[in-house]
């Protein structure tokens, strides 16, 4: 629920999700604490591990949203997220461009590179 986290979320929001169907899961329990506060579910934890996602009831979401602090932690996120929910749609942000395709292969549908789409913004 960093930087990109929050501005996904508010987009979809603005797009007509409602605060009560989005959940949380960030490992710091003072994020999450302020995700409810803002009227999210939260749950605290790594997203990388089935247990957490699975409290979150990733199994059950339409579209799950993956915004981590590092490259490889998002193809982990990926990789667990695509085994509990073989239908969601699965977005996911990337630091490096070289490694957009070892998230698309590892379930993800939509990959946005984070250096690539700030620089396509300023152009």
């Amino acid at each position: 629920f960093g930087t990109k986290g929050r501005s996904a979320i508010q987009t979809v929001c603005a797009q007509g999700l409602k605060k009560e169907q989005v959940v949380i899961v960030d490992p710091s329990s003072k994020v999450v604490e302020a995700a409810t506060a803002d009227g999210y579910a939260g749950v605290v934890g790594d997203a990388t591990r089935s247990d957490v996602l699975l409290r979150a009831e990733a199994q059950r979401a339409r579209q799950i949203i993956i915004a981590t602090q590092r490259d490889d932690t998002a193809v982990l996120a990926v990789l667990t997220a695509r085994q509990l929910n073989r239908s969601a749609k699965i977005v996911v942000a990337v630091r490096e461009e070289e490694n957009a395709p070892l998230l698309k292969q590892s379930g993800a549908d939509m990959v946005i590179t984070s250096a690539s789409a700030a620089g396509r913004l300023l152009g």
